[in-house]
């Protein structure tokens, strides 16, 4: 058996330095490296190479301990960490509504006890519009770690122990499970494929494979093997994007570049490895640990401080300077002197339980204290309070990500006991017009049907990679509408604008012509809502800070030529539609922006938005109010 122990450390080092170095580049400027997310997958594979083969060493030579195992990685990951998560709340404190810095402490919480993946599986997908404002969302990425060993070392030493022979074939099992695991989690639920271990494990796994392999003969062209790994790694990063379902099989590339790179190095430099060995890549690979803990913290607080605008390049650039001074000192004031204490030196499982129960104790005052809100004025917490003025049907009549709610199952709305003759079908956009709406039919003694599920858009015959089943759910309810005899208006709703970037405008046009076409000839009236302006800010929170600071709220938004530029495209398409005889195109532009400006509150000081991008109930009510009349 062969341990990683003799892996050149400048190999790993330097694949430490790139992964961390994709992966900041990746979340400081999105468009430069579009799959520079990979670099955490990097990091599982390198994480379960050097860990397992730790491991290993240890029980083959029996003197493996769980207890030591467990202490050593307290004293690597707590120290770091907790510095880290102390800093963020009390920057959160600062900067933050109560509605946010309440999210803050729970995700505070979960990091803490090394769930925070669960909690953001839960409330946030990675690629989230409003995820950048959330400054703890890196830390899903080390929950995963440590939930795959709680349960590796043990299940090891008990192969090792009991039934060596099985050891690779299990390993390889495992591998290939959690790998098509992943890839069928893909078409079920990619927020879930993203967060969630079962769906990782193979990386580490692979890892975990790599540290009992043989070395490379010499017959092996290293150099050429290193370089490989390196082509793979870079052209994942180039090549790959958010909008493509990751990680199952998509992910191999960059986790198998990176084994080879680990592969190669086992018998010593190669060229191709030497050039990720030279001094730079050799700092930023010693701090890497750090570098990833505090880049996204400040970046985040920098995107929340920013708002309503967004920081340009030289801020990035300051921030990013900021970053790796933040980085380097903890690497050398905290990782440090406590990595070269003695493992046995005082009672570092007690100390880490305690640090997390301090920390956690902490950060629940704060949640419990909803935010601490006396930091605020009257006025400003009413407009915060709006980040919550949202459908309550939201969680019951609302198809999020993964879930099914076949059409018989679907919410109706507005009077009770009554058959449902209109039905608001959209995606996300849809979810409170469509409420509002019921609840001002409701006074005429008509009921609405609602059909929303979150990014699937009614639209036929188009791929949505982030949601997989919208395709045939689409056509199911074309059908099931098509032979409701009791709808008699539809009510379409699309977030047309957020699809473009990554799909054919098109081809997207002609899916939705499709599906109005198609209800028409049935005999359904249709009313198509253009596009409700994305207001791109966390609304609530922006106007809040603005009242605070003595600022008209009102005065706050998006240039309505801005989003009139927009939405150009996506207009022209629906003009055509308009010719159709029965189909009516509403534009809720009209309503919510003013002549200049798109404010995120109303001339009543209502907040309009939620989020970044969807109508409150009380910017919803505005649109409620047009619908109502063309019905």
């Amino acid at each position: 058996m062969s341990g990683a122990g003799g892996a050149w450390r400048g190999d790993i080092q330097g694949l430490r330095a790139i992964a961390v170095l994709v992966v900041v580049v990746f979340h400081a400027w999105p468009g430069a490296l579009p799959g520079g997310f990979v670099g955490v997958d990097i990091f599982f594979v390198i994480s379960g190479f050097l860990i397992s083969g730790i491991l290993y060493r240890d029980i083959g030579a029996g003197r493996f301990s769980l207890a030591d195992f467990y202490r050593r990685r307290v004293r690597r990951i707590f120290p770091a960490l907790f510095v880290m998560l102390i800093a963020t709340l009390a920057t959160g404190c600062l900067l933050m509504s109560p509605q946010e810095l309440t999210a803050l402490a729970r995700n505070t919480i979960s990091s803490t006890l090394f769930v925070s993946n669960v909690d953001f599986y839960l409330t946030t997908g990675y690629f989230g519009r409003s995820a950048e404002l959330r400054p703890l969302l890196h830390t899903w990425s080390l929950s995963v770690e440590e939930q795959f060993y709680i349960l590796f070392p043990p299940l090891l030493w008990l192969v090792m122990r009991h039934a060596r022979p099985l050891l690779v074939p299990l390993l390889a099992a495992g591998f290939i499970g959690s790998l098509v695991l992943s890839q069928w989690a893909l078409g079920k639920s990619p927020t879930g494929a993203y967060f969630l271990p079962p769906f990782r494990g193979f990386e580490l796994l692979l890892g975990a494979i790599l540290a009992l392999a043989p070395p490379p003969s010499p017959a092996v062209p290293r150099g050429a093997v290193a370089g490989l790994g390196l082509a793979l790694i870079a052209a994942s990063v180039a090549l790959i994007h958010e909008g493509m379902g990751f990680p199952g099989l998509l992910a191999l590339p960059p986790t198998l570049g990176a084994g080879l790179v680990l592969w190669a190095g086992r018998s010593g430099p190669s060229r191709p490895a030497g050039l990720i060995s030279s001094r730079p890549f050799l700092f930023f690979g010693a701090i890497s640990y750090s570098l990833y803990l505090w880049h996204w913290p400040v970046l985040s607080f920098l995107r929340i401080r920013m708002q309503p605008g967004s920081p340009g390049d030289g801020w990035i650039v300051a921030a990013l300077a900021l970053i790796v001074l933040l980085s380097w000192a903890s690497y050398r004031f905290v990782e440090q002197p406590i990595a070269h204490r003695p493992l046995f030196s005082g009672n570092i499982l007690s100390g880490g339980l305690a640090g997390m129960a301090a920390l956690a104790l902490v950060a629940g005052v704060v949640m419990g204290l909803r935010g601490l809100p006396a930091r605020f004025p009257g006025a400003a917490l009413a407009l915060f309070a709006a980040e919550e003025d949202y459908s309550p049907l939201r969680g019951a009549c609302h198809r999020g990500a993964g879930q099914d709610l076949p059409y018989a199952l679907s919410c109706v709305t507005g009077a009770p006991d009554v058959a449902a003759s209109i039905a608001v079908w959209g995606d996300s956009h849809g979810v409170e017009a469509g409420y509002e709406t019921a609840q001002l039919l409701a006074d005429s003694g008509r009921a609405l049907r609602l059909l929303t599920a979150s990014s699937c858009p009614p639209v036929l015959d188009l791929d949505f990679a982030d949601r997989p089943r919208c395709q045939g759910d689409n056509a199911a309810l074309l059908q099931a509408l098509e032979q409701d005899r009791d709808i008699h208006t539809v009510i379409l709703f699309a977030d047309a604008v957020h699809y473009f970037p990554s799909m054919d405008q098109t081809a997207f046009s002609a899916g939705y012509g499709r599906i109005a076409q198609a209800l028409v000839a049935e005999g359904k009236s249709l009313i198509l809502v253009s596009q409700i302006p994305n207001i791109g800010m966390q609304a609530a929170a922006v106007a809040g800070h603005a009242l605070a600071k003595g600022t008209d709220p009102v005065l706050i938004g998006r240039p309505r030529a801005t989003v009139e530029t927009e939405l150009a495209g996506w207009r022209d398409a629906l003009r055509e539609l308009a010719t159709v005889p029965g189909i009516v195109v509403y534009d809720p532009v009209a309503r919510l922006c003013g002549a200049d400006l798109c404010p995120v509150v109303d001339s009543n000081g209502a907040v309009l938005y939620f989020d970044p991008s969807h109508v409150s109930r009380a910017g919803a009510r505005h649109l409620a109010q047009d619908l109502q009349g063309l019905l």
